[in-house]
């Protein structure tokens, strides 16, 4: 069992394009795989998959900023939105943590049976990764030390767990105007971390 009120962790972090979103809260977040079994129209953002399993990739309280960055460049017409998700999810779902970018070698090749232990979750708050000390940063005690360190949920994730939809302009506001109670604008979601020029 996760600890995250210990950390003071509010929400989890999927950023997805904006024509995905009223599929999203009917259907809630389902890998690619899925949506073309349910015949469920997307547009394809980014998956992670592991030994022939599908899952979603979620960052803790900020998002994975270079990938969001690279995202939101291949997407000119300003379709990147982010969703707030509940964290209580972690203890109610199969996840996978890395402390890294799942994609990387390292990772990737590590047993699901040792990426889904506490001991994982806490070594994505190490004090110190990849040479870099956390403590001399002054990383927020909520966000993982590595900015692309991931959770990989293994299931489908419902709409109730959607707390919030984050939109960078008025203009993506107008374009989810149907879901007003949960909507908000917020460009500090849209930046990289404060210490982003050291990684």
């Amino acid at each position: 069992m996760v600890d995250i009120k210990a950390r003071g962790i509010d929400h989890l972090v999927h950023f997805t394009n904006i024509n995905n979103i009223d599929n999203i809260m009917r259907h809630g977040l389902l890998n690619t795989q899925d949506l073309k079994e349910q015949n469920i129209p997307f547009t394809f953002t980014d998956e992670y998959k592991l030994d022939g399993r599908h899952g979603l990739s979620l960052s803790v309280q900020f998002p994975n900023y270079k990938m969001f960055y690279s995202k939101t460049n291949k997407s000119p017409q300003n379709d990147m939105v982010v969703l707030l998700i509940a964290p209580e999810l972690i203890n109610e779902k199969k996840c996978l943590y890395f402390y890294g970018n799942a994609a990387t070698t390292e990772l990737r090749n590590m047993s699901s049976s040792d990426l889904m232990t506490d001991i994982a979750w806490e070594k994505m708050f190490s004090d110190k990764v990849d040479g870099i000390l956390r403590s001399e940063l002054n990383i927020p005690n909520s966000f993982t030390t590595n900015p692309q360190a991931e959770v990989i949920c293994l299931e489908p994730i419902e709409p109730k767990y959607i707390k919030k939809i984050i939109c960078k302009s008025d203009d993506q506001l107008d374009r989810v105007s149907n879901y007003l109670d949960i909507v908000g604008k917020n460009e500090h979601y849209f930046k990289p971390r404060k210490d982003y020029t050291f990684w």
